[in-house]
């Protein structure tokens, strides 16, 4: 195989010189006469299609442009003899190229003396080429009209490639963006960077970087940086970058567009709340193609929608975890308890759950939901509510009935926290033994949220003042605790209780 690129005259005035960054056009002749290589050089000289130059290469048997090709991706076009070593070398070729290789990118000409070998018809119907030409049909006029139609359509293909590719990577980013926990604002600014220097960003020399800059008024601070940017100060960063800026200056003047390109970089603004903007900032980027632009601005546009879907959500469960932990307030309030009790059972909940290995969010949902475990305290009478002495065996039974009815007023609910709070109601009241209420669980029959309850009710009642008791002092505690383990608690979690004793104790206390 011999390379022979063609040389450009620097003449011609009415076409602009190719520049070093033009790209050349790669293009195989292949054929096993050494005339044909020359003849389609000479009628190739001096052209350019779309100012860019074109580069010919030569293979001369079937076998050796079969190597050739699956050696080199990026071939726009093969002017490719049918009768070469064999009378079907060149169709096994591209069989080869098409099904083999999965090439569908590269458009493929025949090129025959022998017509009659390979019927035109049949070919075209059989094979998957692009043009069926005699070789005596080749004129420098009608090679010249087919090489620029060929390589336009190359690059056609490669286009649209290109876009469906970007398109998958889109999609692949949203589904990584909506599949991760980012229930935070700071969370998904972070994946945002990473996504989107997955779909548009470079490599080697330019390697691509980002930052995220958080705007709250008339204040910009820089909040997170990838890449090339990685660690760069705001200072650094706003005096090594004009087009950012500008856009600072030129937003706070006039406004600014969701998202500006200028050549490898891009930025664009996400608005979070009525007082609060992001303003992401990537350079080395991949977007000069218009296609590319339309997709960045596309994939700005949906990020700042599920910014904003972050927002409501979180407002959401912000009012869902205040009304919650208002309503176990009040009810401890009835029950003449302050509100601390309710922060203590669930600060000291969240706090066991994970040293019992809890998933975080599990843990934090568990630990509000814990509020809730004595809301069927509503339906006991003050009378015994309030009672500052020992109650009666009629009385102990009527304050029973307080779990199973927490239990009955939240169960409908289809809220993983109020569900929560369902089953913390019904079971905090359960040993381990099978000896609690309301339904005679033992060991691992009770739910983990249970068995959590449990434990820091009965630890925050010794620890903490009552309208029928004064605080234990700690070792009694402690030796309450430890003796109750197996009995009525869970012997795993009340070791972990024990071995972090004075860590929950001082939990306790600072909220008297």
């Amino acid at each position: 195989m011999s390379k022979t690129p063609l040389k450009f005259a620097k003449k011609k005035p009415a076409k602009a010189a190719p520049t070093p960054h033009s790209k050349p056009w790669h293009v195989l002749v292949v054929d096993d006469e050494a005339m044909i290589h020359e003849v389609t050089r000479l009628s190739l000289k001096n052209i350019l299609v779309d100012d860019r130059p074109v580069e010919l290469y030569s293979c001369y048997s079937g076998a050796e442009a079969r190597d050739y090709i699956g050696q080199h991706n990026d071939i726009a076009l093969i002017l490719l003899d049918v009768v070469m070593e064999t009378n079907d070398s060149g169709l096994r070729l591209v069989e080869y190229i098409r099904n083999t290789l999965k090439n569908h990118g590269v458009r493929i000409v025949l090129r025959t003396g022998q017509p009659g070998d390979a019927p035109e018809e049949s070919v075209i119907e059989k094979y998957d080429i692009n043009d069926y030409k005699e070789k005596t049909e080749l004129t420098r006029k009608k090679l010249y009209t087919l090489l620029h139609s060929s390589l336009r359509a190359y690059d056609n293909y490669a286009a649209m490639q290109n876009q469906c590719k970007s398109m998958e990577n889109i999609l692949n980013a949203s589904s990584n963006i909506i599949s991760k926990d980012l229930n935070r604002a700071h969370n998904f600014i972070e994946e945002l960077l990473h996504q989107t220097q997955l779909i548009f960003g470079q490599s080697g020399e330019n390697a691509s970087g980002s930052a995220a800059l958080k705007i709250t008024g008339k204040s910009v601070d820089l909040k997170f940086t990838r890449g090339s940017l990685s660690n760069i100060s705001q200072e650094k960063l706003l005096e090594d970058n004009a087009l950012i800026r500008s856009y600072l200056i030129n937003r706070l003047e006039h406004g600014s567009p969701n998202i500006v390109i200028d050549d490898s970089c891009m930025i664009y603004e996400l608005t979070y709340d009525n007082s609060t903007q992001w303003i992401l900032f990537f350079q080395g980027m991949s977007v000069k193609q218009l296609n590319d632009q339309h997709l960045a601005s596309i994939f700005a546009k949906n990020s700042e929608t599920a910014l904003r879907n972050i927002e409501l959500i979180n407002e959401i469960e912000t009012t869902q975890k205040e009304i919650v932990y208002l309503l176990g307030e009040a009810v401890e309030s009835r029950s003449k308890e302050t509100g601390n009790h309710v922060r203590r059972v669930c600060s000291c909940c969240e706090k066991l759950a994970l040293l019992a290995g809890v998933e975080t969010k599990e843990a934090s949902l568990f630990g509000k939901a814990s509020a809730l475990h004595d809301i069927g305290k509503v339906a006991i009478p003050d009378n015994i509510l309030h009672k500052p002495g020992r109650l009666t065996p009629e009385e102990r039974e009527i304050m029973c009935t307080h779990a199973q009815i927490g239990y009955n007023i939240l169960k409908s609910s289809s809220r993983s926290l109020i569900k929560s709070g369902a089953i913390i109601a019904h079971e905090h009241h359960e040993c381990w033994d099978g000896t609690g209420y309301p339904l005679g669980k033992k060991g691992s029959e009770i739910h983990l949220y249970g068995r959590i309850a449990a434990i820091v009710d009965v630890f925050d009642a010794l620890s903490s003042k009552r309208c029928y008791k004064e605080i234990w002092p700690k070792e009694d505690v402690y030796a309450f605790m430890e003796e109750k383990s197996g009995v009525m608690f869970d012997p795993d979690l009340i070791k972990l209780l024990l071995d972090n004793f004075d860590e929950f104790y001082k939990l306790v206390q600072r909220y008297q």
